[in-house]
């Protein structure tokens, strides 16, 4: 099982997040909140997990992103089958990880420029099977 953080799944979620926001861009919403309360937008975050989920099944259990005002957070859920010894690992290689400050702002910028509204904040959480937090990060 890796137990690093895969930037390339981080960059593709940025990426199908910024297509919804450009889907359902009409009517300059001035939140995203607002922007992704379409059912376009809907449909499409749906895509969106259902894409995470299938590229990484051996990893995430679940997965979901809920916006609030202009605030995201990513949830991502581990398998139920992780030993305890699993579970230190995970949770050691993400506080290890030293681009979070790097990849959250790439992500601000990135939505700021598709959508003109710039996140508030955007947070990563990572939980067990059974919803005990691993790790947050926040900016």
């Amino acid at each position: 099982m890796k137990f690093s953080v895969n930037r390339s799944n981080l960059i593709r979620i940025t990426a199908l997040f910024l297509f919804c926001v450009l889907i359902s861009a009409c009517g300059a919403p001035k939140t995203l909140e607002a922007l992704m309360s379409t059912e376009e937008a809907k449909a499409k975050t749906q895509e969106v997990r259902d894409s995470i989920l299938s590229q990484n099944c051996e990893i995430y259990g679940d997965y979901s992103m809920e916006v609030s005002s202009n605030d995201i957070v990513y949830k991502y859920y581990y398998l139920s089958d992780l030993s305890d010894e699993n579970i230190e690992k995970i949770k050691k290689a993400l506080e290890d990880e030293t681009t979070w400050s790097e990849t959250i702002n790439n992500i601000k910028d990135e939505i700021e420029q598709t959508s003109s509204i710039r996140p508030s904040s955007v947070t990563f959480i990572y939980y067990t099977s059974d919803e005990k937090e691993l790790f947050k990060v926040r900016e």
